[in-house]
């Protein structure tokens, strides 16, 4: 399923539908994606079929108890793998977004979150997400604390994307021994981050780093202690910010003589 899709299913004729559904097609349905729901859309009494949905892309446009609802229900979805879910409002622009803790959903290993998180232990919570997950991408969720050391526990975690507004401090640490699975990193339009410190050993196996608009960002601390990385891409960062990354670069020897790429345009 792509784009949004809308019931005009009537009301009164809903439940006699979904519950036709529920015995098929629903209970069998493994990928639902470019799903939409509201305060008025059948999707909420569905989801209850859905027991073996694997990939799940929804965005919605619900107040906070409707969402209490959903929250409910998204951790019931218990052979899950991909989700995607995006709080939006009338332009498509992120809306607060309430979530129950989702470290029961053991075979997530692709989580996509858009909109500002109001419960942020979801993300700075060790106990708030699964082991299992490979890939975190966040977009507008307005973290105030610094997640890394919470996120660099996921000894599975293998991509990390901060995207605009996702975090709303001025310093992230990635200390000792951390994200030791890690390979791609991305930081955009992080407009707060002023102090990104890289300990000695942090993200040993890094081979994709990407920075674009942090314009507050000063050149990371302990930036050498990323051996392994083999590609390095900057966009739309202050001049001095790239003079220093291509002086630091010449005191590096990344990835053990691979190059490492440095574009101030890469789109």
């Amino acid at each position: 399923m792509n784009g949004i899709y809308r019931s005009k299913i009537a009301p009164q004729h809903r439940g006699n539908f979904l519950n036709h559904l529920g015995g098929n097609l629903l209970q069998n349905l493994q990928v639902l994606w470019g799903a939409f729901m509201d305060n008025n859309s059948p999707l909420k009494d569905a989801l209850k079929f859905l027991k073996n949905l694997r990939k799940f892309e929804l965005a919605f446009q619900l107040d906070l108890s409707q969402q209490n609802e959903l929250a409910k229900s998204l951790v019931e979805l218990n052979h899950i793998q991909t989700l995607k879910l995006k709080s939006i409002d009338e332009m498509g622009l992120p809306q607060d977004i309430d979530l129950n803790h989702l470290s029961g959903l053991v075979n997530l290993s692709d989580l996509y979150l858009f909109g500002k998180l109001l419960k942020p232990s979801i993300i700075v919570n060790i106990i708030g997400l699964p082991q299992s997950l490979t890939v975190l991408t966040l977009s507008a969720s307005q973290l105030s604390n610094d997640p890394m050391p919470e996120l660099e526990k996921f000894y599975n975690l293998q991509s990390l994307s901060f995207y605009s507004g996702s975090y709303i401090g001025k310093r992230l640490v990635c200390s000792n021994g951390g994200f030791r699975q890690l390979l791609f990193l991305k930081f955009f339009l992080l407009h707060e981050l002023e102090e990104w410190t890289v300990q000695e050993q942090a993200m040993p196996n890094l081979k994709w780093l990407e920075i674009r608009s942090c314009k507050r960002l000063m050149v990371s601390l302990g930036l050498g202690n990323l051996k392994s990385v083999r590609e390095f891409k900057i966009e739309d960062m202050p001049e001095e910010f790239k003079t220093s990354i291509e002086k630091k670069t010449k005191e590096l020897n990344w990835g053990e003589g691979d190059t490492a790429i440095f574009n101030d345009n890469i789109y």
